[in-house]
C-alpha cells in the first residue's frame, strides 16, 4: 500500500467513525482525489481489510456493522513495522515455543494491510534479516503445556497440583502450589508461587513439573507480593532470604565483561587500577551466586563474606578432585 493510499484509508476510517462519510463523491472532494479512487479505497476496506462497511440510509452515512473493527498497524511506517517484527522475533527467541503460539498470530496481523504490496514486504523482510538473535543454549523440554496451564491458573486465581523434581531430590514429590507469577530467565520458564506444603514462596522450574493440573481451590495473591522485589532478594533466578554484603575482586580478562553488565540492582563497580575491579553486591549468597563466581575462574577472589569464600573454595576443590588433581 502506497503512503498516499494509507493516509486516505486512515482518513476514511476516521470519517466513518465520526459519521461524516456520506458519499464517495463528497469524500473525493474533501481528499482532493477522484470518486473512483475513493470507491477503490472502500473496496479495499471491505474485501482486503475485512471491514463490514454498510450505508445507513436513515442517518445518511457509512458505518461499520462490527464496531470492533480496527485498521491493523494503521499508524506504522514500513520501517516501524520491521522494527516491531524484529522485536517479535526477539520475544519468541527468549521466551521459547511456550509463548510462540500466542505471539506470532498477533504480530502477523500487522502485515495484513500491505501484503499485496510486494515492494513494501520485500523492504520489511530485508530489514528483519539484518538483525539476528542467538542464545547459547535452549531448553531440552517444550514446556508449552505447562506454561498454558500455569498461566490459566494464575489468571483464574486457582491452585495447581503437580509432581515436582527439585535439584536436591532424585525422586519427584507431589506438590500443591498457589501460582503468583511466571518469569522467563535466560530462555527458561519459572513459576513463583506459595508452596502449600512448606507455606513459603518459592521458585519452580516448569521443565521439572509433571502431571500438572489446575485445582478447584481458589487463591488470593497477597497485595504485598512484589515479583520484582522477590527476584531482587536473590541472585539470578534463585531467591534468597537474607541479603549480605558481598565483595569480589576481579582481574582481567573477566573484569571487562563483568563491568559492562548489571548483574544485580544493588551492584557497585569500583576500579582498583591495572584492570582490576571490586564488585560489591547486597544480596543473598545463593547457590546460583556461587556457580556464577566459579565461572570467573582464577580471575576472582571473594573478599567477603567468609562463608561465601569457603563455599567457593569447597566447590573448586571438588571440581579439581573430580578432574584428577
Amino acid at each position: 500500500m502506497q503512503k498516499g493510499s494509507l493516509r486516505r484509508i486512515c482518513e476514511l476510517d476516521r470519517m466513518i467513525r465520526l459519521g461524516r462519510l456520506t458519499s464517495a463523491a463528497k469524500a473525493a472532494s474533501e481528499l482532493d482525489v477522484t470518486r473512483r479512487t475513493i470507491e477503490r479505497d472502500l473496496e479495499l476496506l471491505r474485501f482486503e481489510l475485512g471491514a463490514e462497511l454498510v450505508f445507513n440510509r436513515k442517518q445518511g452515512c457509512y458505518h461499520y456493522a462490527d464496531n470492533a473493527f480496527t485498521l491493523p498497524a494503521q499508524w506504522l511506517t514500513e520501517r516501524e513495522l520491521a522494527i516491531v517484527l524484529i522485536a517479535e522475533r526477539a520475544l519468541r527467541m527468549f521466551t521459547g515455543s511456550s509463548f510462540g503460539k500466542e505471539i506470532h498470530p498477533a504480530f502477523n496481523r500487522l502485515l495484513d494491510p500491505i501484503r499485496h504490496d510486494r515492494k513494501a514486504v520485500a523492504y520489511i523482510r530485508d530489514l528483519c534479516n539484518s538483525v539476528h538473535f542467538h542464545l547459547p543454549f535452549s531448553s531440552a523440554k517444550d514446556v508449552s503445556p505447562e506454561f498454558s496451564l500455569v498461566l490459566e491458573a494464575i489468571l483464574d486465581r486457582r491452585r495447581i497440583g503437580m509432581t515436582y523434581r527439585s535439584a536436591q531430590k532424585a525422586e519427584a514429590a507431589r506438590r500443591e502450589v498457589d501460582p503468583y507469577a511466571l518469569v522467563n530467565n535466560g530462555g527458561e520458564w519459572y513459576l513463583i508461587g506459595r508452596c502449600c506444603q512448606n507455606d513459603d514462596v518459592r521458585t519452580f522450574v516448569l521443565a521439572n513439573m509433571g502431571e500438572l493440573t489446575v485445582l478447584d481451590a481458589r487463591i488470593a495473591i497477597p497485595e504485598s507480593f512484589d515479583v520484582r522485589a522477590f527476584l531482587d532478594q536473590g541472585f539470578g533466578r534463585m531467591h534468597g532470604t537474607e541479603a549480605q554484603s558481598i565483595r569480589l575482586r576481579i582481574s582481567r580478562p573477566a573484569s571487562s565483561w563483568v563491568a559492562r553488565s548489571i548483574w544485580h540492582p544493588s551492584q557497585q563497580v569500583i576500579k582498583r587500577g591495572s584492570g582490576i575491579i571490586e564488585l560489591r553486591l547486597a544480596c543473598a549468597a545463593t547457590d546460583n551466586l556461587v556457580r556464577w563466581i566459579m565461572q570467573l575462574g582464577e580471575c576472582v577472589r571473594v573478599l567477603a563474606p567468609r562463608d561465601l569464600r569457603d563455599q567457593v573454595a569447597r566447590r573448586a576443590g571438588a571440581l579439581a578432585r573430580n578432574n584428577g588433581r
